[in-house]
């Protein structure tokens, strides 16, 4: 009969309607696989430290054996905090300073100052660090270009804190000039007027304002020196200058494996990074900046009078010099023949760029590098929309598992790659889902790295956008998912790119968590280039390098320029 094949036939509106809520089950669903990973991950970790070797048996030993030897926790714990609190201390300093010359003074160029400061933060860390070996080793760039021996050294621990003291710089720069911005410059104006002198304004009414935000930044760049690996590992452990990151990689890594180690010590880092959260959240909570007026006062700058000239020059010289010339060393090592025969053109060559076509091994790392990161993006982001819009929009128990989801998010971001990464290969070595030795323990890895990044973002997007354009579409007859696919997702939008491109971006810079997980075939640019430098072929580690770091800076193009249209199309 023709009316039953037509009501046993699916509707337009049912058709129209499965793509939406397959992609909001799968989305769904993924949430809850990341949260089960997250917490089965720290419980193996836990039970590993905690356990007796070769048995789940309760046991102090492995802590009592990593406490009593001191290559295992005692040194590199020293070790570590030797180069994590002068680098806390230079970086805020150096980057306290520069946010006030740009948002506080008539320091010319100003506008251009936080474009400088980041270069170094994009390029990575470990090629960053291949870079000032490059530059300061015996017969490097600075011997070839002066005739002289490098002022400081290639290796050590000099080269470590100056390393990531340059890579961090962009942190405490970012927090300060957040803070100055926010601040009311009516109360150095005051001042001013009352006859205090420039340099007793900076320090009795600048410094105080901006002293949360010193220390905040002060307690971040503390925080990401001690998860750091791939400087140290690079510019330390040939000098045998081992950190907690780099002893708990050669526990892991090297035979006989002491996994029961290298839980212990990732503990350690893991408690000590969120303690340092935990502390930065309450800095955040008691942070108050008062005005004297109701409302924003015009920005007022100080005049550097006769010293903006020599300290435009000064200043000017040393950031073009951090940013530019890592960048350049690199760059121009991948165009060697061989490191250490001259920089001439007669030494120039494309070879190592055709090697990322012509070799197997590398074709297969940039296809790894580019499929991890997309789907690491859109996974990443998928989640994010579905635990930030459960958490803030609905209610009950879907609720309270989605704001749970964010929290365990937020702190798996803030624990060192290499806890993440110790803690999946515990976690996912056997039983039903063994995942380690394959490419979807990388993707897994990235997805819950990288995934309070994308929840951030969704979540500061979603703020803004008031609950009665959903209840218009409600009131119109459109089901939630189609709410959300017609009302908060296209409003959504600039969050969803900017979430995928950090995710991305992250994904492909990420070595840390990448050098425990790689297994024959899942190798990616970044850990190609790492090993080129660990081997010693400067050449080909510094194009891979090059190339990463060309495919960071154009997706941040990219990010920068959807911002731009979005901002026009509000106004």
């Amino acid at each position: 009969m023709p009316h039953a094949s037509i009501a046993a036939a699916p509707s337009a509106w049912a058709l129209r309607k499965l793509p939406v809520a397959a992609l909001a089950l799968a989305a769904t669903l993924a949430a809850l696989a990341l949260l089960a990973a997250s917490l089965l991950g720290g419980w193996e970790l836990l039970r590993t430290a905690l356990a007796e070797p070769g048995s789940r048996a309760f046991s102090w030993q492995a802590i009592g054996r990593a406490c009593g030897e001191r290559y295992m926790l005692v040194g590199p714990l020293l070790n570590s905090l030797l180069i994590a609190v002068p680098t806390a201390v230079l970086a805020t300093a150096i980057g306290g300073a520069l946010a006030w010359l740009a948002v506080r003074t008539d320091f010319p160029g100003r506008s251009f100052v936080m474009a400088l400061v980041a270069l170094p933060h994009v390029i990575p860390g470990f090629q960053l660090a291949s870079a000032w070996v490059e530059i300061f080793a015996n017969n490097g760039l600075w011997q070839t270009a002066t005739g002289l021996d490098a002022p400081v050294n290639a290796y050590g621990a000099g080269a470590i804190l100056a390393v990531t003291t340059l890579h961090l710089l962009l942190f405490p720069y970012l927090v300060v000039a957040a803070n100055l911005q926010a601040a009311d410059p009516a109360l150095e104006e005051a001042a001013r007027v009352a006859g205090l002198s420039p340099a007793r304004v900076f320090w009795r009414v600048t410094v105080p304002l901006a002293r949360p935000a010193l220390v905040a930044g002060l307690l971040l760049v503390f925080a990401y020196v001690m998860e750091e690996f791939g400087i140290p590992s690079l510019l330390g452990t040939p000098r045998g200058f081992d950190t907690l990151t780099t002893r708990i990689y050669g526990l892991a890594t090297t035979p006989p494996l002491d996994m029961e180690g290298a839980s212990v010590l990732a503990l350690l880092l893991g408690v000590l990074a969120l303690l340092v959260l935990a502390a930065q959240l309450r800095l955040l909570r008691g942070q108050r900046l008062e005005t004297l007026a109701g409302k924003a006062s015009r920005q007022s700058r100080a005049s550097l009078g006769r010293w903006r000239a020599p300290v435009a020059i000064g200043v000017w010289a040393a950031l073009l010099a951090v940013a530019l010339a890592p960048l350049m060393a690199l760059v121009l090592v991948s165009l060697l023949e061989s490191w250490g025969q001259g920089y001439g053109p007669q030494n120039w060559t494309l070879a190592r760029y055709a090697a990322l076509f012509e070799s197997e091994e590398l074709r297969r790392a940039l296809r790894n590098t580019l499929w991890l990161g997309a789907a690491a993006a859109a996974v990443a982001t998928a989640v994010a929309v579905a635990v930030v819009y459960a958490a803030h929009r609905l209610s009950g128990g879907w609720r309270r598992l989605a704001v749970l989801s964010d929290r365990v998010s937020f702190v798996v971001f803030a624990l060192p790659g290499l806890v993440v990464g110790l803690a999946l290969i515990l976690a996912f070595s056997g039983g039903p889902l063994p995942l380690y030795g394959t490419v979807w323990i990388l993707l897994l890895a990235y997805v819950l790295r990288f995934g309070g990044v994308s929840v951030r973002t969704v979540t500061a997007r979603l703020a803004q956008i008031g609950v009665e354009l959903e209840a218009a579409g409600a009131v119109a007859g459109l089901s939630r998912l189609r709410v959300i696919a017609r009302i908060v997702l296209p409003l959504l939008a600039p969050a969803l790119v900017g979430s995928a491109v950090l995710v991305f971006v992250n994904t492909v810079k990420e070595i840390s968590a990448t050098s425990l997980l790689v297994s024959q075939g899942s190798e990616t640019l970044a850990y190609e280039a790492y090993v080129r430098f660990q081997e010693g072929n400067y050449t080909q580690g510094s194009a891979l390098s090059v190339a990463t770091i060309a495919m960071v800076l154009a997706l941040l193009g990219v990010s920068r320029w959807v911002s731009r249209r979005s901002e026009e199309g509000r106004r």
